[in-house]
């Protein structure tokens, strides 16, 4: 995918098209290309909505086990704290809601 590609050959890649981020609280686009592909080639999960504020994804293989829905729903509190300050008000919250949830999403300021 080249810089000025109008479309993505993978959903992961839309943070470059966009070159969202980088100010206020928010992630910069290498952070967010490396944390989508990650979750992509692991999870299933493809980007369905990006957002000003937002990012959605639908997940192709969903967790259905708690200690999986645990380890994701810390690594989302890294990568994005938001969810859960402003949110579901705890990791261990999130973590209830993760198995089997067919959609994720990411929130910031």
């Amino acid at each position: 995918m080249q810089r000025g590609d109008r479309f993505a050959a993978q959903a992961w890649q839309v943070s470059a098209i966009l070159n969202a981020g980088d100010w206020n609280d928010y992630t910069n686009p290498a952070e967010h290309l490396a944390f989508f592909k990650r979750r992509g080639e692991r999870y299933g999960e493809r980007i369905v909505s990006y957002g000003v504020d937002v990012v959605e994804f639908v997940v192709a293989r969903p967790h259905a086990m708690m200690a999986e829905a645990e380890q994701l729903a810390h690594a989302q509190f890294i990568y994005r704290a938001d969810i859960v300050h402003q949110g579901v008000v705890g990791d261990g919250n999130l973590a209830t809601l993760l198995p089997n949830a067919e959609n994720r999403y990411f929130r910031w300021d």
